[in-house]
């Protein structure tokens, strides 16, 4: 839901509720052992296009996410 939020599904939602699930997305965010996506194997272009393709595609939160909320 927080990612929702953060890419504008969820305009409509009161402040509080925005701040809950930014509360309960960055309690997992802390526990995560990787935030980045892991590269495929090196070498081969169509891997690489992949990787690409994966990195733009991705849905994450905005760069200064937590001092957006407050956190």
């Amino acid at each position: 839901k927080f990612i929702e939020i953060e890419s504008g599904y969820r305009r409509n939602w009161d402040k509080d509720a925005k701040n809950f699930y930014a509360q309960c997305y960055s309690i997992i965010n802390d526990r995560l052992a990787k935030r980045e996506l892991e590269q495929r194997g090196e070498g081969s272009k169509d891997i690489k296009r992949l990787n690409e393709y994966l990195s733009e595609v991705r849905a994450t939160h905005r760069t200064q996410w937590k001092k957006h909320y407050t956190l």
